[in-house]
C-alpha cells in the first residue's frame, strides 16, 4: 500500500479559528463506497467511507472520511456507520519508526465536486485518547476550495506525522499534547464544508484503538457477566 503525501501548503489556505465547545459526534449514516477516491495513494480501500453530498442540486460537492490500515498493518473493522476498530502498536513501515512513531492505522479524507471554489473545508483530528474530546481541543487544517479548483482534494494521514503536531500560522492549528500509537483510546475526526461562514455539511468518524491482546467484551458478554455476578451474590446471601 503506497501513500502520496501532497504538500500541506498546497492543500491549506489558513488555519481554523472557530470550533464548537462540544465533542465531535460520529455520523450515523451507513458507510459507502466512494467511487474515484484514492486518498492520495494506491491500495487504500474506498469501500467503507462516511460520505456526504453537500449540495447535489447546485455544486455537486462531496466530502468523505474514513480510517484504514497503514500498509500491511492489521485490517480495521467497523460498525457499518462511523466507528472503526484499530490496534495499538508502532508501524514498522518507513519512514523511520519508532524514532518517528507512526500508528498501524491512518485516517483519510476526500473533497470533490464540479465547483468547490466558494467553499472552505476544515479537517479536525484528535490527539487525546480520552473519550469525548471537545471539538475545540482538536487539531484543525483549513483550506480553500478555490486553491485547487477542478481537482479532488484527498489524502491519507497518520497521527504520528510530525507536521500534525506543529502549529504553523496560516496553515495548521495543532492540538495540545502529543499522540502515542501505543496508547489505547478513542480518537475522533471530522471533515466540514463551510459556505459563506456557515457550516453546510459534515462527516465524522471515531477510531477506537485497543491492545489486540486485551479485547473488549461485547455488550452482551458484559451483561451476562453482570448477571452471573448477581446470581453468585444471591447464592451467597441465601446460604450465609
Amino acid at each position: 500500500m503506497k501513500y502520496a503525501l501532497n504538500s500541506v501548503a498546497a492543500l491549506v489556505a489558513f488555519a481554523s479559528t472557530a470550533a464548537f465547545a462540544a465533542p465531535i459526534t460520529p455520523s450515523s449514516t451507513a458507510l459507502q463506497t466512494l467511487s474515484g477516491a484514492t486518498f492520495g495513494g494506491s491500495g487504500i480501500p474506498n469501500t467503507a467511507v462516511q460520505v456526504l453530498a453537500v449540495d447535489p442540486t447546485m455544486a455537486d460537492v462531496t466530502i468523505g472520511l474514513t480510517a484504514h490500515q497503514r500498509f500491511t498493518g492489521p485490517n480495521l473493522v467497523n460498525n457499518g456507520t462511523s466507528t472503526f476498530e484499530a490496534a495499538t502498536g508502532v508501524s514498522a513501515s518507513p519512514p523511520s519508526s519508532p524514532a518517528d512513531p507512526y500508528a498501524l492505522w491512518n485516517f483519510a479524507f476526500y473533497v470533490g465536486g464540479d465547483d468547490i471554489s466558494n467553499y472552505v473545508f476544515r479537517l479536525y483530528y484528535d490527539f487525546d485518547p480520552a473519550s469525548g474530546t471537545d471539538e475545540a481541543n482538536h487539531g484543525v487544517i483549513e483550506f480553500l476550495g478555490s486553491t485547487l479548483q477542478g481537482a479532488a482534494i484527498q489524502n491519507s494521514f497518520n497521527l504520528g506525522m510530525d507536521f500534525l503536531a506543529t502549529s504553523i500560522p496560516g496553515v495548521i492549528t495543532a492540538p495540545l499534547g502529543s499522540f502515542s500509537p501505543t496508547v489505547e483510546g478513542e480518537y475522533t475526526f471530522a471533515l466540514t464544508a463551510i459556505l459563506e461562514r456557515v457550516e453546510v455539511g459534515r462527516v465524522a468518524i471515531l477510531v477506537d484503538v485497543n491492545n489486540p491482546g486485551t479485547p473488549i467484551p461485547e455488550p452482551g458478554t458484559l451483561a451476562l457477566a453482570s448477571l452471573a455476578l448477581l446470581g453468585l451474590a444471591g447464592l451467597r446471601r441465601r446460604f450465609s
